[in-house]
């Protein structure tokens, strides 16, 4: 889920000193308290208008922020006396702020892992992601995305009989899904049932919070149904009927190729959905926010996301590493290929991340299973060997210098690959997985629902006036 996390307190520009807890009512006394109560509104409103629509821990922590910024600010006027001790202390109060912002990131990751920045771990509702994918299933963490917390063993229980109900699709929509052309790529067809689905919600016009949570509950489980009951019919088989004694990881892969999983693709995809399942405000995710915040119907916002992943600057990463690891051949062509690409500045794909400038840690939790096939595959053994060599020579030439290292498309393509599943089927895997993260995130946005309308700054020509047809 989305979050911010305020800083304690800011250094305060005094040599050999630093803000602390006891230090900032000497600063309110020496800055005078009308001035440091002034300082810290502003600098909470600035938070909170900031932090609008996530999880921030906001209070106390600013107030002592804003003290601290004033003693700054008093330092500096006592210094050069050139700006009045108001506007010095205002300023520092609101530049603080916006500092706070600018290390969050640093000191979320330096609390979780003293010592080792370099190591970040990723967290749903505050539960880190290496945790989850060790203990949990894709079930259990669906709820923790839809209520916050993890369920007790009776609540677990009671969600995953709630799922395994609603798994099956309306019998029209798998008639509708029969008729689609079997060269339809599989994300039109997800994106196209999951708008009809909307015309089969029994009360539409209940949008309260529980009716929206139920909502977000049947998705999460047709999701899988949708993309195996197209993959089934483009392969011109018989469209199977959820298994309710399988995980949802489980039976998506039983309908999907129609023999149970052994344990450990079912593991691998458990795992895999997890890592999927969320990833704060990528551009389906806020695709989703934007259109549910005019109080639209899920099906709808859903509807967008799925579009928005469709795109290849977002979904279908993976499907370039498996395309570039059958360019590159073999290992015998690898090192070459390799050297080429970095002098060339070409971009490789599966490295690098928007948000991660060190090791995605979903990567490396992938890269686990992808070594356990590689034990029971030499074909994917291969794909491994060669996906690790372009591992090391990217990070000894960009890792330290660029912050490019592996980001989780890297390894999850062998993985799918490994069990059997075409490339196009990646992106739905996929959706499969971040549905849930798609519907906890609208739940949330409605929750404190403000409709998204930026503003545009035209810079074209202001000087233009209607011209009659005859003159132009």
């Amino acid at each position: 889920m989305v979050f911010v996390i305020s800083v304690w307190h800011l250094p305060v520009p005094v040599t050999g000193s630093s803000s602390h807890p006891v230090g900032t009512p000497l600063a309110a006394i020496i800055i005078g308290p009308f001035a440091s109560v002034v300082i810290s509104a502003i600098a909470l409103f600035f938070q909170a208008f900031i932090a609008h629509g996530g999880l921030t821990t906001i209070g106390a922590n600013t107030f002592s922020m804003g003290i601290a910024g004033s003693f700054g600010a008093y330092f500096v006027y006592r210094l050069l006396k050139i700006f009045p001790l108001w506007f010095s202390a205002g300023m520092a109060g609101l530049v603080g702020s916006i500092l706070t912002y600018l290390t969050t990131a640093f000191q979320l990751a330096l609390s979780l892992n003293p010592g080792n920045v370099v190591h970040y771990w990723k967290l749903y509702s505050f539960v880190p992601i290496q945790e989850l994918a060790e203990h949990s299933t894709f079930e259990e963490s669906s709820f923790l995305l839809l209520y916050g917390r993890l369920p007790t063993k009776g609540e677990l229980e009671e969600f995953n009989k709630k799922l395994e109900a609603k798994r099956a699709l309306p019998p029209a929509v798998l008639e509708f899904i029969k008729k689609f052309p079997k060269t339809a790529h599989p994300m039109e067809v997800l994106r196209t049932v999951t708008s009809t689905l909307g015309m089969y919600d029994p009360h539409p016009e209940d949008h309260s919070a529980q009716a929206n949570l139920e909502r977000s509950i049947q998705l999460i489980a047709q999701f899988g149904t949708i993309v195996a009951a197209f993959e089934r019919h483009r392969q011109g088989k018989e469209l199977l009927a959820p298994d309710d004694n399988l995980t949802q990881a489980g039976n998506f892969m039983y309908m999907f190729r129609g023999t149970k999983p052994s344990e450990l693709d079912a593991k691998a995809m458990d795992v895999g959905l997890i890592l999927h399942l969320d990833h704060e405000m990528n551009a389906s995710t806020l695709s989703c926010r934007i259109v549910i915040s005019s109080q639209t119907d899920i099906h709808s916002a859903v509807t967008a996301g799925v579009g928005s992943l469709k795109g290849p600057l977002h979904g279908g990463a993976n499907e370039e590493v498996m395309r570039t690891l059958e360019q590159v051949g073999g290992m015998a062509n690898v090192e070459n290929w390799m050297k080429n690409a970095l002098a060339n500045k070409v971009k490789v794909p599966g490295f690098g991340h928007r948000v991660y400038k060190y090791y995605d840690p979903r990567a490396a939790i992938l890269k686990s299973y992808a070594e356990q096939y590689a034990k029971i595959n030499p074909s994917i053994g291969e794909k491994l060997e060669m996906a690790k060599v372009m591992e090391k020579m990217m990070i000894q030439s960009l890792g330290e210098a660029k912050g490019i290292y592996p980001n989780v498309d890297f390894y999850s393509g062998i993985i799918y690959t490994a069990m059997g599943f075409k490339m196009d089927t990646f992106t739905p895997i996929f959706a499969v997985a971040r549905i849930a993260g798609w519907c906890a995130q609208i739940l949330e946005q409605l929750s404190d629902n403000r409709i998204y309308r930026p503003r545009c700054h035209y810079t074209g020509d202001l000087n233009k006036h209607y011209i009659p047809m005859s003159q132009r």
